[in-house]
């Protein structure tokens, strides 16, 4: 694995590096609470690294090309052990485990309602407005908790698994957004758990 973290960092650490930051802080301050200013400022921080010089056209360009792998999203494939491993590397970068990237393939390999989706996500500016969506998906789910006990506790464990949903789905944009090697499978599995998130979009 050691040879594949080389190869996907050797070029673009100073840019890559900084932007995860920006997502692991959102993050941090999303599972405090989505309505606060914190999480506003977080969010504020990683949209202006998103619009930088050197990050925006690199988004654009991929993202513009890119297309859904259907044969993964059918069930009819799967996940190369080059590929899973690189996919790990990226996503420990912001803070997720391998046993959550496995899992989130395993999702998108059943996500079939995900493969007509990839017009939504052809641009950085697409992905900044996707993120508002969540966010604002994330606020009113916070915001409409319900009352007693046993509700409430799955609300919070709804709350957190979501909060983890939009997370991984920015940040696997992102981290194969600059190291490219390897941004169909990434840009499969993120519409496919945006798709779980917010199924009319």
């Amino acid at each position: 694995m050691g040879d594949v973290a080389g190869f996907l960092l050797s070029d673009d650490q100073k840019v890559l590096c900084p932007v995860l930051d920006r997502v692991k802080q959102l993050h941090t301050e999303y599972l405090k609470g989505v309505q606060t200013q914190d999480s506003e400022r977080a969010l504020r921080e990683l949209y202006g690294l998103l619009n930088h010089s050197q990050v925006k056209p690199a988004l654009d360009r991929l993202l513009r090309g890119t297309e859904l792998d259907t044969a993964l999203l059918n069930g009819q494939r799967t996940v190369r052990q080059r590929e899973l491993e690189a996919e790990v590397i990226l996503a420990e970068l912001f803070g997720f485990s391998s046993s959550q990237v496995r899992r989130y393939i395993e999702r998108a390999r059943s996500s079939p309602s995900a493969a007509g989706k990839s017009a939504i996500l052809k641009s950085s500016d697409d992905l900044q407005s996707l993120i508002n969506r969540l966010h604002g998906y994330l606020q009113h789910l916070q915001a409409n908790a319900p009352s007693g006990f046993i509700a409430l506790r799955r609300h919070k464990s709804k709350l957190k698994e979501d909060v983890n949903d939009v997370i991984f789905f920015i940040g696997v944009i992102v981290a194969d957004g600059l190291q490219t090697a390897y941004f169909r499978l990434s840009y499969t599995v993120a519409i496919a758990t945006l798709v779980r998130l917010v199924p009319n979009e």
